[in-house]
């Protein structure tokens, strides 16, 4: 029989062949057309680099490069794992100031400059890559944050098996951050085009990076991923061994979706069809452990009722979402009414917008629904007859959830999952938001320090991602800042007229700024790595993970 550690290890081990989207799309689409799409994105290469990567596969013209100036090397070694971290070299240091002064610049020439000069930057990649992205070209967007995640992973340390869930990278080290952004965004991006089960292998790895302190709060997605890829028992399992040390029934995506994986399971759902062995050992395993198919319900029955009483807010947002009238026996009751929600603090209705803005479609599902009622109307008898489980959960309300962790508070930014933005406290609205390193933490380290800059700074620093973003558009002037205020002032005071006009000069400053980018990213000259194929193949370079 397995210890506890080994079943932790084996739940979050990463294997490597789902990390692949390529995989994942041929099983969706078929071979044919995934292959046709790939030759695509291929065509034109020039070469291998001197290792091979997982995360991302080699991409056109990217595999060939110079040394970006980045290393990895071993901080700390246990006997349970191993922890690491990125090294920048004097070069690459002086490209990560001219990078933030050219932030601070508020000069749009600055970062273009530095992009064409230094394609392989990172954070330059992850700036660039939110600016498409905004400007609603998601492809390029995507690629941007490959690129990324390609240096990054190329310039790992040989013993940097992404695969054993036993290396680990400190968040406060900055140089290591970007690894963090780029997976979380790249989790997002191929979750996108449907493939959820490369998004659960990949939020695997991005919590083993950093299992403990989870500081993009990874474990508030991964039971969206593991229900739309089938993976209903490795989730009950998950829940089953975590939440005696991690009290993830506290969490409200966990105390929703454990149960109804429960329910699919229940229906034999995810088990005869599924092609992965380890998922079906799991399954097999799981059916073993609670006897039946009959105790799965029983299970999910339980649980989902338990859920209901802890977190009464969350259903009529959730049935608002899925665009269903709920019965007037249930609307009607004091439980789930207004109250349910406007009694919740800040930080739990947080967690609930975004649970419901992400996982609504999992529930939308006509058997799943009419479970859900069915057990809603159970809750509502409970609640009646003054079940002790109400009160506990009441007092559990009043007492958790006063403070959002600022890791939770990094991932509602980075999903943008509008009803859970729309809740968050203007404090943090105002606080300056920069996509290459969001909410950097208080006790950050750097393995260097940014001499002082002569860069001229924003006076008011509560709008500079707006500033940024305008000063990134081809007819941006600096003086356009206070005639920008004045023509408020005098809008708000005189009408709104003109208003449509000022909208256009904007979308059209907006596009020409992105065809500007395109152009740029797509005549990019990249240069020759120095010397021969040898010259890039140090011992850190040439090792290939077995």
């Amino acid at each position: 029989m397995l210890s506890d550690d080994k079943v932790k290890k084996n739940l979050l081990i990463v294997e490597h062949k789902h990390l692949n989207p390529q995989n994942e799309m041929k099983r969706i689409f078929g071979s044919r057309v995934v292959q046709a799409n790939e030759n695509n994105r291929r065509r034109g290469r020039t070469g291998k680099s001197g290792r091979s990567t997982w995360i991302v596969p080699e991409l056109i013209s990217w595999t060939r490069h110079p040394r970006p100036g980045i290393s990895m090397v071993v901080v700390e070694t246990t006997p349970g794992y191993q922890v690491f971290k990125y090294v920048h070299s004097q070069t690459y240091q002086q490209c990560q100031f001219r990078f933030l002064d050219a932030v601070e610049s508020l000069n749009p020439e600055n970062i273009m400059m530095l992009l064409n000069q230094e394609p392989f930057h990172v954070d330059t990649l992850l700036q660039v890559s939110e600016i498409f992205r905004l400007g609603d070209d998601s492809a390029m967007a995507a690629q941007l944050i490959e690129r990324a995640l390609f240096i990054l992973e190329s310039a790992s340390h040989p013993l940097f098996n992404i695969t054993t869930g036993s290396c680990r990278l400190l968040y406060q080290q900055q140089e290591n951050r970007s690894l963090f952004i780029a997976l979380f965004r790249h989790i997002l991006n191929v979750g996108q085009k449907g493939c959820y089960r490369t998004a659960l292998e990949l939020c695997k790895l991005l919590l083993n990076l950093s299992p403990d302190d989870d500081p993009l709060a990874v474990s508030l997605m991964m039971d969206f991923y593991a229900l739309r890829a089938q993976e209903y028992s490795w989730l009950v399992m998950l829940y089953d061994t975590y939440e005696p040390t991690k009290n993830l029934s506290m969490l409200p995506n966990f105390s929703f979706s454990v149960p109804l994986a429960l329910y699919h399971l229940s229906n034999g759902s995810g088990q005869s069809n599924s092609r992965d062995k380890r998922e079906s050992s799991r399954a097999a395993a799981l059916a073993e452990e609670l006897g039946s198919t009959e105790a799965m319900r029983e299970r999910a029955d339980a649980m989902l009722q338990r859920a209901l009483i802890t977190f009464p807010g969350l259903l009529m947002p959730l049935l608002d979402k899925c665009s269903i009238q709920p019965d007037p026996v249930v609307a009607s009751h004091a439980f789930f009414g207004p109250k349910a929600q406007t009694n919740q603090s800040k930080g739990l209705s947080q967690l609930v917008n975004l649970y419901v803005g992400r996982c609504f479609h999992v529930w939308k599902e006509a058997g799943v629904m009419h479970w859900l009622e069915d057990i809603v109307k159970k809750t509502l008898s409970e609640v009646d007859k003054n079940n002790p489980l109400v009160k506990e959960g009441e007092e559990m309300r009043k007492v958790r959830y006063q403070g959002t962790p600022m890791a939770i508070y990094r991932h509602i930014l980075m999903s943008e999952i509008r009803t859970a933005t729309a809740a968050l406290p203007p404090a943090l609205a105002n606080t300056p938001v920069m996509s290459y390193d969001p909410l950097p933490p208080p006790d950050t380290t750097c393995g260097y320090t940014r001499p002082k800059s002569t860069t001229q700074q924003p006076t008011d620093s509560s709008n500079i991602l707006t500033t940024f973003f305008r000063s990134l558009l081809p007819n941006y002037n600096p003086d356009d800042d206070a005639n920008h205020v004045r023509e408020q002032q005098e809008g708000a005071e005189g009408g709104g007229d003109g208003e449509g006009h000022g909208v256009g000069d904007l979308r059209a400053s907006v596009n020409s700024l992105l065809d500007a980018m395109r152009d740029l990213l797509s005549n990019l000259h990249l240069p020759e790595p120095p010397g021969n194929e040898a010259d890039m193949s140090g011992d850190d370079e040439e090792h290939e993970w077995d």
